[in-house]
């Protein structure tokens, strides 16, 4: 075994990159979940109780920047979350040296809460919002919104042009990870996975509206400013397609903004839940496993397993069964393994996160 306390010995971006290399080589995966701490609520580690069951910590756990920032969510809720978060990204660090795993589900610019038609929307998401018949009021002329922002025109719901609109939120959030530091200031490593699952149609910064060409663009001036922003900090940066761009090379690496503007290779798969869909799974683990050796980056499935999903079958094998068989296959080279939710929501979902937890092959803050 590597080691008690080794694999979360990481200092900088760097030192945390080579260790998910190091799992790589030695048939090893780092398991994340998404609100594995639900930072509206709680602001430790220890505060969800799920360490009475386990026994340990993951050293990577999901948080996502959109609950905290914005101009959507109440000023109330935004300052409580940020307090929250911050409080929670340095008591992981403190105590396990745990790093953040983060999402930026960013609002749409004409997402505006006075519209009724957002809040009664069954979606309920307001990057969703966008030109799609759950949302007759969108401004049709204004679709394109990675074209707006990156040539400053539109008019987003605070008045400002949607490239102004955009350098504001940026701006935010380099703001908020300014303040994951440790208790000597020093910045805690962190992932940044930027405008994912690229190729679906529910957000506004997917492809459907945009292009190829504009999609890249988008995802390096988003690095670019956040370099600028937060000089500082320790950031690998994800990239991340949803499963129907993982199936072959070709559509894997179609938007892919180059090798200086990512660190890690990821891809979303919430059809791993399905039998009949698991020789497709084990393709798609296997074609960013591939690309991401072919340009020195680290694998990382970053999604599975919806919250809502509890009809699943067998969830008291799901690790076992729709897991294990992609993870192990010959060529899947996966560094990290992101549960986006309810992995451990219900009883029987507790005893395969458990079989999980104990494998050789999952790196948590446990005995080794």
């Amino acid at each position: 075994p590597f080691g008690r306390n080794l694999w979360s010995s990481w200092t900088d971006a760097a030192s945390v990159k080579a260790l998910f290399e190091k799992a790589r080589d030695k048939g090893r995966i780092y398991t994340s979940q998404h609100k594995y701490y639900d930072c509206t609520k709680i602001n430790s580690i220890t505060g969800n109780g799920r360490y009475n069951i386990y026994g340990g910590f993951p050293l990577i756990y999901g948080i996502d920047f959109y609950e905290m920032s914005g101009t959507y969510i109440n000023e109330t809720s935004r300052a409580k979350t940020l307090k929250n978060t911050l409080n929670l990204v340095k008591d992981a660090w403190r105590r396990v040296r745990a790093i953040p795993s983060c999402s930026w589900h960013l609002e749409s610019p004409y997402a505006s809460p006075d519209n009724p038609e957002l809040g009664e929307s069954v979606l309920g998401c307001r990057y969703c919002y966008q030109n799609i018949d759950a949302y007759p009021s969108f401004p049709w002329l204004h679709r394109y919104q990675i074209g707006e922002v990156l040539n400053n025109t539109g008019q987003a719901v605070t008045g400002q042009k949607c490239g102004d609109w955009f350098d504001d939120r940026v701006r935010e959030v380099a703001a908020i990870i300014n303040q994951f530091v440790d208790d000597e200031g020093k910045p805690i490593p962190m992932l940044f996975r930027l405008w994912h699952e690229l190729d679906g149609w529910w957000a506004w910064w997917q492809v459907h509206d945009t292009t190829g060409d504009q999609y890249q663009r988008f995802f390096r001036l988003t690095v670019d400013k956040f370099r600028e922003y937060c000089p500082n900090a320790q950031i690998l940066w994800v990239y991340c397609t949803d499963y129907a761009s993982s199936q072959t090379s070709e559509d894997y690496m179609k938007y892919y903004p180059g090798d200086d503007y990512v660190d890690i290779m990821g891809y979303d798969d919430y059809h791993l839940v399905k039998v009949e869909e698991r020789d497709k799974s084990i393709t798609r683990a296997k074609v960013v496993s591939a690309a991401a050796r072919e340009h020195g980056k680290v694998a990382m499935l970053c999604e599975t397993l919806r919250a809502a999903e509890e009809t699943t079958a067998n969830q008291d094998i799901f690790f076992q069964d729709f897991v294990w068989p992609v993870v192990t296959s010959e060529d899947v080279s996966l560094s990290i393994f992101q549960v986006w939710g309810g992995a451990d929501n219900t009883d029987l979902r507790k005893e395969s996160f458990k079989w999980w937890y104990d494998n050789e092959k999952t790196i948590f803050s446990k005995r080794y």
